[in-house]
């Protein structure tokens, strides 16, 4: 997409929505297609998307915990703080 103003590079850098996937989810489609019907919901836009950009990027971080070193992934720190554990 090429935009030929500043006007258009400033829409589309404020119509671009970053969404955050644990890679479960990322790599199932029946969960991709879930995912994108919350956020049209989400954004006003249940019938269609356009004039947004989606930028889904898989979860791939870790958090190391100082006390024993060992790694947990990001996607299951926020999932583990959304249902009060």
């Amino acid at each position: 997409m090429e935009l030929s103003s500043k006007a258009e590079l400033v829409s589309a850098a404020l119509n671009r929505v970053v969404v955050h996937v644990p890679v479960s989810a990322f790599n199932d489609a029946k969960s991709m297609s879930k995912i994108t019907a919350s956020l049209l919901e989400n954004i006003g836009h249940t019938g269609c998307h356009s004039g947004h950009i989606f930028d889904f990027r898989a979860i791939r971080e870790f958090v190391v915990n100082p006390a024993t070193l060992e790694l947990k992934g990001l996607a299951e720190q926020i999932r583990d703080v959304s249902i009060g554990r």
